[in-house]
């Protein structure tokens, strides 16, 4: 590790600040011409029409930027395509730690050495706002989703760029100048402390903490931030200062782009000092550094822009926050990760308390859990491997199900070609508990390769679950007898009735789950005709079964019935208010609502419009995807994630039966703790990872 030789805190951030930038007009210095801007437009355009026809690597595009892409001028050369790659992934993780967010803070209340405390330049975005507002716009800015373009030349001083429009969805555009290019050729040579000519000011993180703080400086100004002017006089009267209210005022001092990049700048910097080499120790993609501004402990963060897994859950005050992120590449303990791996949903196999997360890859599968707040595998399984007489292919399917034999642990549906069966722990080893082929009786249910295995439940209340199946010979409950997949305890055939309701192969099953509260599951079912839900106790019964058209009356008089609609879809099962009886969630045409069973009948217990707006800020619609139902704080009653066009909400019940609050709202484009939260993400529910009685889920990026 490189001998670290620095100067004073506030004597590094003069030479910082007074190496500042010469931004372009309106701020000052030059603009790019006309033909300059024509033809980075033609680049660009150049560029997004290889990507529609899936054309090699373009000449003007690097993966990874601020938040979003980074784009280079075709003058910029590899070696400072390079280097600024590397620049802009410092930035970025440092742009996404506490120890910024808190550095901003700081800098803007009360100053930190001679940066700060914000004073307000005329016209900056939000002018005249609180300064809690003013801080937080400020980070979020940082924050960006926005693309970057730069050009490697043809800027003044530090770099240069035009002061733009605060949240504009375009391009964060700059220029380089002279420090740019007096810096590259330095940076293969000794340090200065050497004596050597040419030298190098500093090991790393220098440059790429400078560059990042430039780079970061320039980005606010695209976003309207100003300081005014390069040169005191003019820039305390731009910022509305006159003789004497100035006293206090300097543009390099008490500005939004000098505090930003002075954060970012320290931040990389400082980090180095107090936590050594930034660069090792951590996972790919990930820097060590300071856990907060002025904090003597240190942690690895992520690279928001990194493709992987983020282990969400909600904080003490019920905000989002990634716990542990994974990067391609990564090991969690034994399981070396990358992006192509499945994950196949989770139970407690091996009947600690704890769930694990079941996943599989091209190599074979394995069983994930959280030591403290990481993911660690410790039980894997190759493809190739028996399994008593079951030998694991690639091509077999595996599902989490319910604790099929009653040992109190979770089990594993695998089902293939040949047929299906159902994996479990006993002895502490993977053992196969019975398993059958196709085009095989079970009692009176015909087996065949196109049948669905709906999933599990615990249908008479023994605690164990038996599998549901459905396909061509109708509907059959399975269940595990003395180590076989035994004779059915019930089934229906295409055309016959479970009480009221005429069974047809065509019904969906939308659900299972405990409705009547009576520690047994039952079948919430669909067809062209309405919804039904059906016990399994002896044989197939429907408690309730309503049309099409039905007006569900509602549970406590004066809130709205639902109108049960041919359009309607069930997107979760979940128990809302903590009762121990699931509820059914359900989205309609116009509004989105929870139904119950509830003495003897199906009844709405909430509706919402489309646009309603939740305490707690998230507005409702039937176009918001529930992706995931926990119990995410240990309380009562589950949660669910929703996600919309905007972002992501955590909704419950809260502390009563009815009223949905929002707990949490995130937009795509934020940071949930240090991971950036995007439309693309997927979500998968992981349990209770670590036995504390909250619930988590991960969200994967590829």
């Amino acid at each position: 590790m490189f001998t670290r030789h620095r100067l004073s805190p506030a004597l590094a951030l003069t030479m910082a600040a007074l190496t500042g930038c010469a931004d372009m007009q309106p701020v000052e210095g030059p603009a790019p011409d006309a033909d300059e801007l024509a033809h980075v437009a033609a680049e660009r355009a150049a560029d997004e029409h290889d990507d529609d026809h899936g054309h090699a690597e373009h000449v003007g595009t690097a993966h990874h930027g601020l938040y979003g892409d980074v784009r280079y001028a075709n003058r910029c050369t590899a070696s400072e395509r390079q280097f600024l790659d590397e620049t802009m992934r410092y930035g970025r993780i440092a742009a996404a730690s506490d120890a910024f967010a808190t550095c901003v803070d700081t800098a803007m209340r009360v100053g930190i050495g001679n940066v700060g405390p914000y004073r307000e330049c005329d016209g900056d975005p939000f002018y005249g706002e609180a300064l809690d507002t003013q801080i937080a716009q400020a980070i979020q800015t940082a924050q960006s989703l926005n693309d970057v373009w730069m050009d490697c030349a043809g800027g003044s001083g530090n770099a240069s760029t035009g002061l733009g429009a605060h949240g504009h969805d375009d391009d964060e555009r700059f220029w380089w100048g002279e420090w740019f290019r007096d810096i590259l050729p330095t940076l293969d040579a000794p340090t200065c402390d050497t004596g050597a000519e040419p030298c190098r000011w500093a090991p790393e993180p220098w440059p790429f903490s400078q560059a990042a703080g430039i780079s970061w400086h320039e980005v606010m100004h695209t976003h309207g931030y100003t300081h005014g002017a390069n040169d005191q006089a003019n820039a305390k009267t731009a910022c509305g200062y006159d003789g004497f209210s100035d006293a206090y005022f300097h543009f390099q001092r008490n500005t939004i782009p000098y505090i930003v990049g002075s954060c970012l700048d320290r931040v990389i910097w400082d980090s180095a000092s107090v936590c050594g080499d930034v660069a090792a120790g951590c996972g790919e993609g990930e820097l060590r550094l300071m856990d907060d501004w002025g904090s003597n402990s240190c942690a690895c963060v992520h690279d928001p822009r990194m493709d992987g897994l983020g282990l969400m859950a909600l904080d003490t005050a019920r905000s989002l926050e990634a716990t542990d992120q994974v990067s391609p590449a990564d090991r969690m303990g034994a399981w070396n990760y990358g992006t192509g791996d499945d994950l196949l949903g989770h139970g407690d196999f091996d009947g600690d308390g704890r769930d694990e997360i079941l996943i599989r890859s091209g190599w074979g599968f394995g069983m994930i859990g959280g030591a403290g707040s990481d993911l660690r595998a410790d039980r894997l399984y190759a493809w190739g491997a028996r399994i008593d007489g079951w030998v694991l292919a690639e091509t077999d399917s595996l599902t989490p199900i319910g604790d099929v034999d009653g040992d109190g642990r979770a089990d594993i549906l695998v089902r293939s070609g040949w047929g299906f069966g159902v994996l479990g722990y006993a002895g502490g080893t993977l053992r196969m508990h019975g398993a059958t082929p196709w085009y095989r009786w079970i009692g009176s249910y015909y087996t065949r390769p196109s049948d669905v295995i709906v999933g599990s439940g615990d249908f008479d209340g023994d605690g164990r679950h038996s599998l549901l199946i459905q396909g061509w010979h109708g509907l059959a409950r399975i269940e595990l007898n003395n180590g076989a997949l035994g004779s059915p305890e019930a089934t229906v055939a295409q055309g016959h009735r479970m009480g009221g309701w005429l069974y047809n192969r065509s019904d969906d099953i939308v659900g299972i789950g405990d409705f009547d509260g009576d520690g047994a599951d039952e079948l919430a079912i669909r067809s062209g005709w309405g919804l039904g839900v059906v016990d399994f106790a002896n044989r197939f019964t429907s408690i309730r079964e309503r049309s099409f058209g039905s007006v569900l009356q509602p549970i406590w008089s004066g809130r709205s019935a639902w109108v049960l609609h041919a359009d309607d879809s069930f997107p979760a099962v979940a128990d809302m208010n903590g009762d121990g009886r699931d509820d059914l969630v359900v989205f309609g045409p116009t509004h989105i609502g929870v139904l119950s069973l509830y003495a003897g009948d199906i009844r709405a217990r909430t509706r919402y419009a489309n646009a309603t707006m939740l305490s707690g800020g998230w507005r409702v619609h039937t176009d918001d995807t529930v992706e995931a139902v926990a119990n995410l704080d240990g309380h009562r009653g589950e949660e669910l994630v929703v996600t919309s066009g905007w972002g992501m909400g955590i909704l419950s019940f809260g502390n009563n039966n009815y009223t949905l609050i929002a707990h949490d709202l995130t937009p795509f484009g934020r940071m949930a703790g240090t991971w950036l939260l995007a439309a693309g993400d997927a979500v998968y529910t992981t349990g209770d990872l670590n036995g504390d009685g909250r619930e988590v889920f991960l969200l994967e990026r590829e």
